[in-house]
């Protein structure tokens, strides 16, 4: 420690005095010249209003460091208006678009054979064509398991974990009934149909098709 100031106040100095001696120089026959290009005077009124903020905000922290009681209760003031967006929280302020797309993970008891699986998705699928009629159903697709190539996990969310689960995406056609309703019925009658050991609904959302982000159905 005493080394590092002895350095400090000795070689550092030295070094600095080398380093930007030149600088310094450059800098003092650059402003003795007389002439100053459009960089320079930028540059210049760029530093000066910099220091001017900063002198502002040295005075506003000094004044609120010298008044603590008042500032405190100015902040918890502003602070608390916060409160005032309680009722928005966890509205969504875009509108949701209809895009007649349904995206369901169905997963079994851990352990399962895919084959096993299989049976379990089509029993599933059985329920959303109770539910959904097959003249408002463009295509069901079914993907189970895990892909051979690890790659694809890039463009996916990662809610697969092994051949006993999987998910079902549904594409309705245009002239179909309101997406939102047909979620909200499947959760209410997969749970029953199936047993709660066999199948866990770990999501069942509709695709916006503006923002291409997919939207969990309110129960």
């Amino acid at each position: 420690m005493i080394a590092s100031y002895i350095i400090s106040r000795t070689l550092v100095p030295v070094l600095v005095q080398f380093l930007l001696g030149p600088v310094h120089e450059f800098h003092r026959t650059r402003s003795n010249a007389g002439k100053r290009s459009i960089f320079t005077s930028i540059n210049e009124q760029f530093n000066r209003g910099y220091g001017l903020i900063q002198d502002r905000y040295v005075m506003a922290l000094e004044a609120f460091l010298k008044h603590g009681k008042r500032a405190l209760i100015g902040s918890v003031a502003v602070m608390s208006t916060a409160f005032l967006l309680l009722p928005f929280i966890g509205r969504d302020f875009f509108p949701a678009v209809d895009a007649g797309q349904i995206r369901l993970h169905v997963r079994a008891m851990p352990g399962t054979r895919i084959e096993s699986t299989k049976v379990i998705f089509s029993q599933v699928e059985e329920q959303i064509r109770k539910a959904i009629p097959d003249d408002e159903i463009n295509i069901m697709i079914d993907d189970i398991g895990l892909a051979f190539e690890t790659f694809n996990y890039a463009f996916g969310d990662g809610s697969t974990i092994g051949p006993a689960d999987g998910e079902i995406l549904i594409a309705l056609k245009e002239d179909h009934h309101p997406t939102a309703d047909y979620v909200t019925q499947l959760r209410a009658q997969l749970q029953e149909a199936i047993p709660g050991s066999n199948l866990l609904l770990r999501a069942c959302r509709y695709r916006d098709s503006d923002s291409g982000l997919w939207r969990t159905c309110a129960d």
